[in-house]
């Protein structure tokens, strides 16, 4: 019994809150038309005046929309919150840049002392090699380089103009080649160039196009290899240059 008479309070109760839901829908409707036309809205015998209309649907209609209004100001200052975290977040990892790996060697460069001709007035010497993850540039409008699965093998060298004529640094073909004889090329990708040339300006190293008789300029050279890749060995215009182990050349 007492369950019957629980239903059917929660059923009158539903009943009423059914029946407000509908006259609130309903008076902005009814208090508009009620303005033209009273008789519409109006069906009882008392006088059908735009009066009765006001005081019959025109304050629930202004209530209603009072508080149609602050639900919306809430919803978009909520919008508006939500946006700003997100363009937040966005600046913040668009502007973000992780910090220069440092490299693992940590002694100091050990140059080849011999000079190889690789040219008949050009000379190279090896400095070392250095092994990184990712090459990051300071210039945020440029791409990292990255070494796709692989490892980036950055070689440091010098090359000493050994004739009588000034001349560029160019001219000269690189090849690195590991221990299993699998040879790689340097990084020529136009972006990826930049991206380096960038890189080694913020490590001191300017690249030059100029070599005179008896100058030497520093070089480096990037290339990307297997992640497995050692043992390497230097091509210069088809000359190979041995790298031992300890010629460590590192930028920091």
């Amino acid at each position: 019994m007492m369950g019957i008479l629980t239903a059917i309070f929660y059923v009158f109760i539903g009943i009423i809150a059914l029946g407000i839901g509908l006259y609130l829908i309903i008076s902005p409707f009814a208090f508009v038309i009620g303005l033209c036309k009273p008789s519409i809205v109006l069906n009882d015998k008392k006088p059908q005046t735009r009066m009765r209309v006001l005081k019959n649907y025109g304050i629930t209609s202004i209530i209603l929309v009072l508080v149609l209004n602050g639900l919306s100001s809430v919803t978009a200052e909520e919008n508006d919150k939500t946006y700003m975290a997100k363009s937040s977040t966005f600046v913040a990892a668009s502007t973000y840049r992780p910090e220069p790996q440092k490299s693992k060697p940590v002694a100091k460069p050990v140059p080849t002392e011999t000079w190889i001709n690789v040219r008949n007035d050009r000379a190279v010497k090896i400095a070392g090699i250095q092994m990184l993850d990712t090459i990051f540039p300071s210039n945020y409008f440029m791409e990292n380089v990255e070494s796709k699965g692989g490892q980036l093998a950055v070689v440091g060298l010098e090359m000493k103009n050994t004739g009588n004529q000034s001349g560029s640094i160019t001219w000269s073909s690189y090849k690195l080649i590991d221990s299993q004889g699998r040879k790689y090329n340097e990084i020529n990708d136009f972006s990826e160039t930049l991206s380096i040339n960038q890189w080694l300006k913020d490590k001191g190293i300017e690249p030059s196009s100029q070599l005179f008789p008896g100058q030497v300029v520093p070089i480096v050279k990037v290339f990307r290899v297997a992640s497995d890749a050692s043992g390497f060995k230097l091509e210069v215009n088809g000359k190979r240059i041995d790298i031992r182990e300890d010629d460590l050349f590192a930028i920091y």
